[in-house]
């Protein structure tokens, strides 16, 4: 295989990993897996994929955050960050609700387009620290990144035009872009992952008709904002289209604007306590 190849497959991989859909296709039959330095370990494509749902969806609710990528022709080494919540049983320590954010590094050997070994570089004590640790409680809307609690999917038609309109003044900040056919945003709770139509990843991937996935329709997620006429004034400013204009409603002003590709966001302000977030 190729880098290029090598790298492709990755992407896919780590697409389906967060979307938690099917990664053990990704998987060869005779795949191998461990935790370096312990006794976790598996054999097999089933065994492997179980082994990963129990850290990333089990014994946490976790997801990674990618650092860095390194790709050859043989494999990849990734850089990455283990960002989650402890919500079950880990190392006969039952869960505890505290947040963990360890470093790490996954080495990945590659052939014709199957993972066929995966070896992570985590320091467990660090991780067995972190959910035994008091729990500091989190002030109400202080969410930091990586602890995203809603996550929305929006098929986008140009996903580098869909970054510069959502980090701009909506206020989202990237949070990994491996491929062009997928990015990751956040902002507050919210992590909103764009996807291009059969862009080769899980989110973009055409129905079993053949139909692909298309941006538009109206349901949305609504955004709060402090000042609605400072917020739609830069949109307008920067070329956004906005489907009406600013209403009045029994518990705030809103209206809806488009991204690039024409999905609806509804930008709210809230004019009563009981309608803010």
């Amino acid at each position: 295989m190729s880098a290029a190849q090598v790298r492709e497959t990755l992407n896919e991989y780590v697409e389906v990993l967060l979307a938690r859909g099917d990664y053990g296709r990704f998987f060869a039959d005779d795949v191998h897996f461990e935790v370096a330095g312990t006794d976790q370990s598996a054999d097999g494509a089933e065994a492997t994929e179980q082994a990963i749902r129990f850290l990333h969806e089990l014994a946490f609710d976790a997801r990674p955050e990618l650092v860095n990528v390194l790709v050859d022709e043989n494999g990849a080494s990734a850089e990455a960050i283990f960002a989650g919540t402890h919500i079950g049983e880990f190392a006969g320590i039952g869960a505890t609700g505290n947040a963990v954010r360890v470093p790490y590094s996954v080495f990945y050997d590659v052939a014709g387009d199957r993972i066929t070994a995966l070896r992570i570089y985590m320091s467990l004590e660090q991780l067995v620290a972190q959910i035994t640790a008091p729990a500091t409680p989190r002030p109400r809307g202080d969410t930091p990144s990586g602890m995203a609690s809603v996550s929305v999917r929006y098929i986008v038609d140009d996903v580098d035009a869909a970054i510069a309109f959502y980090c701009g003044p909506l206020g989202f900040t990237e949070v990994m872009h491996p491929a062009p056919p997928f990015a990751m945003l956040e902002r507050g709770d919210l992590r909103l992952n764009l996807s291009a139509p059969g862009g080769g990843g899980g989110g973009g991937q055409a129905m079993p008709d053949g139909t692909l996935p298309a941006p538009g329709g109206w349901n949305r997620f609504a955004l709060e904002v402090e000042d609605l006429d400072a917020v739609v004034q830069s949109l307008r400013s920067a070329g956004a289209r906005f489907r009406n204009e600013i209403v009045e409603g029994r518990g705030g002003r809103q209206i809806l604007v488009e991204d690039p590709s024409g999905n609806p966001v509804e930008l709210f302000q809230p004019t009563r306590s009981e309608a803010r977030l």
